[in-house]
């Protein structure tokens, strides 16, 4: 599934003049790495290619994204720490990722302390609702995305995912917004967002099936049968498909069918 998305679909996009970036979850991943990790993770890839980009900082999207509000930008900048490379605001130095980790518990000797009102911002930062982020992560795709230069957010290994991110990509792919909202009447940003997941848990298929995201959907990519193993290889042995059966009802005992156990 993941070799499908990356060799295939990033190729097409990257052609067309699209973005791509991916994340993961992982099943040993540390609570103390911080939240929303896999998303984390594929939007700091996504701030180094356009900070990278030549002509981001005079373009229209780094315009846009100077205009965030500061609110915004300071919940946006705690989650994602090279997001200064875009903004030009202040880099997250390791005592704020530090004091983000640990809750506000002591830093160590050496380590810069922050003033009681910066550290009272970055605690209201964090506290901020899981509609407040989306709302700012909304702002962000905005801003840097178009019609031109869409992106396409994948996010891989979706059945280790933590219950926060679970909640926060639900928002995602719903595309509400609360009533509060300054943006609820604006355009939609132009993110193709794809998950990719081994198996599809009830906590999960709960989340995504629910009725509110209508722009979902379900593709399940099943093993391929003994005539797909087959064909696959009679065509890298440059033999007859007759020739090959045998060969093939063997892989098919010790793969399950497996598209890449099989390629392997």
């Amino acid at each position: 599934k993941t070799a499908l998305v990356e060799k295939i679909l990033r190729n097409q996009i990257l052609q067309k003049g699209g973005h791509f970036v991916l994340g993961k979850f992982s099943k040993t991943k540390s609570v103390a790495s911080g939240p929303y990790p896999a998303l984390v993770a594929a939007l700091t890839d996504f701030c180094d290619l356009l900070a990278q980009h030549p002509d981001f900082r005079s373009s229209k999207q780094a315009k846009l994204l100077k205009k965030l509000r500061q609110e915004d930008t300071k919940r946006l900048g705690l989650l994602i720490g090279n997001l200064h490379r875009l903004t030009g605001a202040l880099k997250r130095t390791e005592s704020t990722k530090k004091s983000l980790i640990a809750g506000g518990e002591k830093l160590g000797d050496g380590e810069q302390q922050f003033s009681t009102q910066t550290q009272a911002d970055e605690t209201a930062s964090l506290s901020s609702s899981l509609a407040d982020i989306h709302s700012s992560l909304r702002k962000f795709f905005r801003a840097v995305t178009s019609a031109e230069h869409p992106l396409c957010l994948c996010i891989d290994d979706l059945q280790w995912a933590d219950l926060p991110s679970l909640e926060l990509l639900q928002l995602m792919a719903s595309g509400r917004v609360s009533h509060s909202s300054n943006i609820k009447k604006l355009q939609q940003p132009h993110v193709l967002m794809i998950c990719i997941s081994r198996e599809v848990t009830s906590n999960m298929l709960h989340r995504l099936s629910r009725k509110e995201i209508k722009c979902i959907d379900m593709i399940e990519m099943k093993n391929l049968g003994i005539g797909g193993i087959n064909d696959i290889v009679a065509d890298k042995l440059q033999m007859d498909a007759a020739s090959t059966h045998s060969l093939s009802k063997i892989i098919m005992r010790k793969t399950g069918g497996n598209p890449s156990y099989v390629l392997q």
